[in-house]
C-alpha cells in the first residue's frame, strides 16, 4: 500500500493587513455601477415611537394580582409544570412551588395591559396642538424619549444597507406589520396604533414614506461601502495568498532542479523551509 504525506499550509489575514485596505470613491462608483440593477428599494417606511417597559420592577409591584387570579393560571398552563420521569411516572409541580413564577407573569401582562389601554386613550383623547403629535406631548409628559426608527418595509423585503428588517423595529410585537400599514398621518382616527410584546409596549405614528426605486450613487454610497471595503480585503488576501503559492512553487522547482531532495526529503524540506521563510 502506498503512503503519501500531505502538507497543509494555512494563512490568514492579520488585522492589520485588514485595517490597511482602504476604498475610495471611484472604487465604490465602479461597484455601484455594476451592481445597480441589484440595489433597487422596495416601499420603505419609518415611524416615530415612544415604548414603554412592561418588565420595569417598579411597574410590576403596582399591578394587582389576586390569588384566585394565580390559581385559574396555574390551572390553565398545567402542562408547562408536568414532566414524567425516567420510569415513566408522571410528576406535577404544585401550586405553591411556581406561585412566584406565576404572579409574575400576571403582573406583567398585567402592565402589559395598562399600557396599551392608556396610551391608546391618551392618544385619541384630545387632539395635538397645532403642529405637534400625542406622540411628542404623552412621551413629554411622561419623560420619556421619542425616537425614529430606521427604514423597514411591510412586505418583507431587505437590502443591507439601506434598512432594516421589519421584526428588528419593534422586537416581538404582534400584528405590527398590520397595525402600522394602516395609519394615515392625515387622520385624526387613524393616526396613532399601539403595538406590544410580552414586555414593552410601543405608541407609534408613520414618519416617513419612500417609494419604490433605485438609489443614487449617494443615496447608496455609505450603504455599500462595507460590501465594497469586504471586497477589497477579499482580493487583497487572496493576492497575497497566490503570491505565497507562486514563491512556494518556484522553491519547490528549484529544490527539484538542483536535485535536493536527499534522505526522504529532508534537504529538499530543509530548502523549502528556508524558502518559505523568506516570504
Amino acid at each position: 500500500t502506498d503512503t503519501f504525506t500531505v502538507k497543509v499550509a494555512r494563512f490568514s489575514q492579520t488585522r492589520e493587513e485588514a485595517a490597511a485596505v482602504k476604498v475610495d470613491d471611484a472604487q465604490l462608483k465602479k461597484w455601484y455601477e455594476e451592481n445597480k440593477s441589484t440595489l433597487e428599494l422596495p416601499e420603505r417606511v419609518k415611524i416615530r415611537f415612544v415604548r414603554y417597559n412592561a418588565a420595569d420592577p417598579k411597574i410590576l409591584a403596582k399591578m394587582d394580582v389576586t390569588e384566585d387570579d394565580m390559581k385559574d393560571r396555574y390551572d390553565a398552563t398545567i402542562d408547562r409544570y408536568t414532566s414524567t420521569d425516567t420510569n415513566g411516572v408522571e410528576k406535577v409541580k404544585k401550586f405553591e412551588e411556581v406561585k412566584g413564577i406565576i404572579e409574575k407573569e400576571l403582573r406583567q401582562i398585567a402592565a402589559v395591559n395598562y399600557f396599551e389601554t392608556n396610551a391608546l386613550d391618551r392618544a385619541y383623547s384630545k387632539k395635538a396642538a397645532k403642529g405637534s403629535s400625542r406622540v411628542d406631548e404623552i412621551a413629554k409628559e411622561d419623560k420619556l424619549k421619542v425616537e425614529t426608527s430606521d427604514w423597514f418595509s411591510f412586505d418583507g423585503d431587505y437590502k443591507e444597507g439601506f434598512m432594516k428588517r421589519v421584526w428588528e423595529i419593534c422586537p416581538g410585537a404582534e400584528s405590527f406589520v398590520e397595525r402600522v400599514a394602516e395609519l394615515d398621518p392625515s387622520s385624526e382616527d387613524y393616526r396613532y396604533a399601539v403595538v406590544s410584546s410580552s414586555r414593552s409596549v410601543w405608541l407609534v405614528e408613520k414618519a416617513e414614506v419612500s417609494p419604490k426605486h433605485t438609489p443614487s450613487f449617494e443615496e447608496a454610497k455609505n450603504a455599500i461601502r462595507p460590501r465594497v471595503l469586504s471586497d477589497a480585503k477579499a482580493a487583497a488576501f487572496k493576492a497575497k495568498v497566490d503570491a505565497i503559492v507562486k514563491k512556494t512553487a518556484a522553491a519547490m522547482e528549484r529544490a527539484e532542479s538542483k536535485k535536493l531532495v536527499l534522505a526522504g526529503g529532508v534537504a529538499a524540506n530543509s530548502h523549502l523551509r528556508r524558502a518559505l521563510e523568506e516570504l
